[in-house]
């Protein structure tokens, strides 16, 4: 089943490139993102605590919702 991801624009979503598929496996190709959700955490968070909490409730309920 292929999809049509060239039409989501998002800051959420890295933008998609390509996709393509063997008998095994699909494969799909998105664009390199400026930081691995790890370094985004430990280093682009805020310093407010409140903040803080509030923007990583944020990112894992849009984790989990990517996953539905």
């Amino acid at each position: 089943m292929r999809r049509n991801f060239h039409n989501i624009h998002t800051l959420k979503v890295s933008p998609y490139v390509d996709f393509d598929e063997d008998d095994n496996f699909g494969y799909l190709a998105i664009q390199l993102c400026k930081y691995t959700l790890e370094e985004y955490i430990q280093e682009h968070l805020p310093d407010d605590c409140a903040e803080r909490n509030l923007v990583l409730k944020k990112l894992v309920k849009e984790v989990l919702c990517s996953l539905q």
